[in-house]
């Protein structure tokens, strides 16, 4: 018992004395303690320690702690009627996700799906009123859906032949075509399933985009034609060999545009055949410059973020391959 006691007094934690100065109301340490240099301002030492702080950061008394006082809480903002809070509290709980046990799964789902599904649950276990509510919906949705696909189909017919209309009179009166978006060649109809959709542009935007496209199709065009002739055997032909990158990253550019901006074999040979008979400093120079020119008028994109930054992670990598930053070009 003896030993413990004296491990125990070993352990406990010395008391520290020192002299505290007194201080005022305004934090400044009191002339008279300045001078006496005593720590309670009677001569006696103060001990400092556990549960013992110095005198100068205890609180005084009569003195709160915290003078400003507790801030009050925000008042809620009253609700309105224009605020729409029905419809606020329809979304939450509509969406909601709920928790629940299927076949001995769990399954989380939209409060608005759950409650479909215990009605057609209802309904298959012979609840008349939930069966005919149910069947009821669906063939709701069914002509609505019908319904909106006819009317797209109707506008877009009008739109097709007000367009061939249109065109066939510039023509017959020598005016160059008009610039009608969405163009009549870009909308495709289907007469038998009464589906219409528009494959072009139909908005300026969409339209600087796609002419920066063709812009750029024509580009690799042109650089295809400048590494044929700087690689160009002596006796080979055109089109033989190996395939040229900027050619390969052309057609893939032009099947991505609509079928009026799209070029064909016989085309893209001759076009390929126009710019090989440029002289090969010339089309370099050339090449410089429309590359320059479509860095510098890119449209911005229609595409989301996340497309966004894939397609241009792809195109720098080609681009990077077929127009290296080397001295010789």
């Amino acid at each position: 018992m003896s030993g413990n006691r004296d491990d125990a007094a070993k352990r406990r934690r010395p008391v520290q004395r020192r002299r505290v100065r007194s201080v005022s109301g305004d934090g400044r340490v009191r002339p008279e303690d300045e001078q006496r240099g005593d720590g309670d301002g009677d001569g006696h030492d103060y001990e400092v320690g556990y549960g013992k702080p110095p005198r100068s950061t205890r609180f005084r008394k009569g003195q709160s702690g915290n003078p400003r006082g507790r801030p009050k809480k925000p008042k809620p903002k009253p609700i309105r009627l224009a605020d729409a809070p029905t419809d606020v509290f329809l979304q939450e709980e509509a969406y909601r996700p709920l928790k629940f046990r299927e076949n001995g799964e769990e399954i989380e789902l939209p409060t608005a799906q759950l409650l479909r599904r215990a009605q057609y649950n209802l309904g298959l276990k012979g609840n008349r009123i939930a069966l005919k509510q149910a069947l009821d919906d669906i063939e709701a949705k069914e002509m609505e859906h019908r319904q909106w696909r006819i009317d797209r189909y109707v506008r877009l017919l009008g739109l097709k032949r007000g367009g061939e209309t249109t065109i066939e009179a510039h023509r017959r009166r020598g005016l160059p075509p008009p610039d009608l978006l969405p163009h009549p060649d870009d909308i495709v109809l289907n007469h038998r399933t009464a589906e219409a959709w528009i494959n072009g542009p139909e908005t300026r935007e969409d339209l600087a985009h796609y002419q920066h496209l063709a812009e750029l199709r024509d580009l690799c065009v042109m650089q295809s034609a400048h590494n044929w002739q700087r690689r160009r055997p002596t006796g080979a032909k055109a089109g033989s060999g190996g395939h040229c990158l900027a050619l390969v990253l052309g057609g893939l550019i032009d099947h991505l545009l609509p079928q009026r901006f799209r070029l064909s074999e016989a085309d893209q040979l001759v076009m390929f055949r126009e710019f090989e008979r440029v002289d090969r400093r010339m089309l370099n120079a050339r090449i410089e410059r429309e590359f320059a020119r479509l860095e510098r008028e890119r449209p911005p994109s229609t595409l989301s973020d996340e497309q966004r930054i894939l397609v241009e992670r792809a195109t720098q990598r080609i681009c990077d391959q077929i127009w290296p930053d080397t001295e010789d070009n």
